[in-house]
């Protein structure tokens, strides 16, 4: 075996030794070897062959060189056993560090076991020096997945580059509870034929399971901390066959009695034993109400059919029957007598098993502009139920009639433009529109966009108020211009109405002169004089 020294500070070199020491690094013997044993202790001698040196000064030199002298392989001795504490989310890696001076720290690097995962760490950000580590060395390796097992392993390392190391497992796992957990929270009941459904909050921690248990009994007859027997639920606390998991937060507890109160219990277990108990009462019966608290129906619309459900269903469980009551509704009320028709059901029945439905009334079908009228049907107390949410629904009918043509409709004259004016028609009105031609042009749409004189040209998309202008015409040209209002409904039969009937205008430039001119001429005095003014374009109104 040959040494080597090599240069301190120098690329893959040890930081340079303090006065008196020196490191080296072990190198295969052979021909190629370039500095000898003879050669390093001679460095260290000042010079002096180590055969002619003085024995004292040659142990000196031995004894400061000896702790550089193991090779790399020896320190596969020191590699030291690793033991893993498994926390929430962490590892905690904990080992006996070595006592030899060739070990300098430690390197800890880890990987997901299965499957099979990429080394993390393994460099000098996980470095455990070992000067720091005093009786026993440790390493915590942070945000891992509980659950998952991962493949650790701890590197013993001189001031080069050797580092054999060792390997463990570890599985981060949630803390286990000492105690038994604290009650389920928030525990409520909804009640169903036959069942009631019951929902909670879980406690904090790892459950495994519920407590379900359920008795008719009063509690001086039965205590709330009795044992669960039998099945018998008149006389003792019932375990619930089914149960619930670790993972649920609401439970059916089923095959009990319509029309019944029950006393029902819930405690959650975890590996330490069960909890605390949470109560509540419940009474399994049909809860009838409407499939939606809101429907329409248009005029004149009949047959349309609603459901009455129990709990959502619309087939019913046991046989029901009941009384229904109308009213007017609170927003633009219908009047029952003039907007219904006669004879609409005011009673329904359903057979166990069957579908309830009930038929909405038919809206007259009249011919009038008006607003979505509203009435409500409410479903009273009868035999086979009680009464759910909601009992009482809103219908509207949906009006399907557009507004009439607005009247009055007025124009005045200006340079370029007509201003128009009307009354609005009955009903709502949310909007209307303007439109004109040119008074020879054809009835129709205008075949040119924008072009009065090929035939209709609306003005304006919608106006807000009962006025409007039309403007960019040509002066001395006569219009006509027709109006119409919208209701701003979008069903069926809505929108806007007819035009109005046509008014004629004529715009025409403000301050026009007409000059006279004549000839000298004799007349009696008392006698009339007629004047003739022929021109070849309009004669003001205002002349």
């Amino acid at each position: 075996m040959s040494w080597r020294l090599p240069r301190c500070g120098a690329p893959g070199a040890s930081p340079c030794s303090p006065a008196g020491s020196v490191s080296a690094e072990p190198r295969s013997r052979g021909p190629t070897a370039r500095v000898s044993l003879v050669a390093a202790l001679a460095s260290l001698l000042g010079g002096i062959s180590p055969l002619a040196a003085p024995p004292a000064l040659l142990l000196g030199a031995f004894s400061l060189f000896a702790p550089a002298l193991v090779e790399a392989s020896h320190l596969s001795s020191h590699v030291p056993t690793v033991s893993v504490a498994e926390n929430s989310g962490s590892l905690v890696l904990t080992w006996t560090p070595s006592t030899n001076n060739a070990v300098s720290f430690y390197r800890v690097r880890w990987r997901v076991k299965q499957p099979q995962g990429t080394w993390q760490g393994g460099d000098h950000t996980t470095n455990v020096t070992k000067s720091g580590c005093g009786s026993s060395c440790s390493y915590t390796i942070s945000s891992l997945n509980n659950g998952t097992t991962y493949e650790v392993q701890v590197g013993v390392q001189d001031f080069h580059t050797h580092w054999p190391s060792s390997s463990n497992e570890g599985t981060p796992a949630a803390p286990t509870s000492t105690s038994p957990p604290a009650a389920p929270t928030g525990l409520s009941v909804s009640r169903s034929s036959g069942g009631l459904q019951l929902s909670w909050t879980a406690p904090s921690g790892t459950l495994t399971g519920y407590d379900i248990h359920y008795t008719s009994a009063a509690s001086g007859t039965v205590a709330n901390d009795a044992t669960a027997t039998g099945s018998d639920a008149s006389a003792a606390w019932v375990a619930d066959a089914s149960g619930a998991s670790a993972s649920d937060t609401s439970e059916f507890v089923s095959d009990l009695t319509n029309g019944v109160t029950y006393r029902l219990r819930l405690r959650a277990k975890n590996s330490s034993g069960a909890g605390a108990w949470a109560f509540t009462t419940g009474t399994p019966n049909i809860g009838l109400e409407w499939g939606g608290s809101t429907y329409s129906v248009a005029e004149g619309d009949s047959g349309q059919q609603v459901t009455l459900t129990e709990g959502g269903l619309v087939q019913l469980k046991i046989a029901a029957s009941g009384t229904l009551t109308y009213a007017a509704g609170t927003s633009n009320p219908a009047s029952l007598s003039a907007d219904l028709t006669t004879g609409y059901a005011t009673t329904f029945s359903a057979a166990a098993g069957a579908n309830l439905l009930t038929t909405l009334p038919t809206p007259v079908n009249d011919t009038v502009n008006e607003e979505h009228e509203t009435f409500t049907i409410t479903i009273n107390a009868g035999t086979g139920y009680v009464l759910g949410s909601p009992t009482t629904t809103t219908v509207t009918i949906t009006d399907n009639d557009p507004p009439a043509a607005p009247s009055g409709l007025s124009l005045t004259a200006g340079s370029e433009k007509l201003s128009a004016s009307w009354t609005k028609p009955a009903g709502p009105v949310t909007g209307y529109q303007l439109r004109y031609k040119e008074a020879s042009a054809t009835d129709q749409t205008a075949t040119t966009s924008g072009d009065p004189s090929t035939g209709w040209v609306t003005s304006t998309a919608s106006i807000t108020t009962t006025s409007g202008e039309i403007t960019g015409l040509t002066n001395d040209t006569a219009y006509h211009v027709q109006v119409r209002a919208t209701d701003g409904q979008t069903q069926t039969g809505n929108g806007y109405g007819t035009w109005s009937a046509s008014r004629s205008g004529t715009p025409e430039a403000s301050n026009k002169t007409i000059t006279l001119s004549a000839s000298s001429t004799t007349v009696t005095e008392g006698s009339p004089v007629t004047i003739t003014i022929t021109t070849g374009e309009a004669v003001p109104s205002s002349l």
